[in-house]
Order: structure tokens, then C-alpha cells, then sequence
């Protein structure tokens, strides 16, 4: 049996990035993430890159900035940079 999964963007959830056909459970194994960028999240938030990472199941795992900061999909941002 098949399932349709939509990929959408977490703060705008009318903008959809794609669509999976999932025929079996996949495996997921840390990193295996389709990303995406949305230019939506990039315009309101005035940053040059905003990329929203899914795993294979279709699941928000975390959205990625171009200044080098990340925001775990469900929490606050966080810094990933020391400097």
C-alpha cells in the first residue's frame, strides 16, 4: 500500500515544496534529508538562504539559515556557531 506525503514549509504551510510517494516505511538514517529552500521563510525573515530539512517519512526535521543558525523544527532558534 502507497501513502502521498507532502513536503511543506513549516512557518507557511500553503507554500508546498513537493510531493513523495512512500511505498514501504523508509528506513531513516541520520542525514538522509531532502532539503529545500523556500523563498517565502527568505523574504520574511530577510535572510539570503532559508532551507527546510525533511526526512524520508515527510517530517520537518529542522529549517537552516545562511548566517550559519539553525531552528529545530517545533523550538525556538538556535545558534550553531561559536564565533
Amino acid at each position: 500500500m502507497s501513502e502521498v506525503v507532502e513536503l511543506r514549509c513549516g512557518e507557511n504551510p500553503s507554500r508546498m515544496f513537493a510531493k513523495l510517494l512512500v511505498e514501504a516505511k523508509p528506513l531513516i538514517v541520520l542525514g538522509n534529508l531532502i532539503e529545500f529552500r523556500c523563498r517565502d521563510c527568505q523574504k520574511a525573515t530577510r535572510r539570503s538562504l532559508v532551507l527546510h530539512r525533511f526526512n524520508l517519512v515527510g517530517e520537518l526535521v529542522e529549517t537552516v539559515y545562511s548566517e550559519g543558525t539553525t531552528q529545530p523544527a517545533g523550538d525556538e532558534e538556535v545558534t550553531t556557531n561559536d564565533s
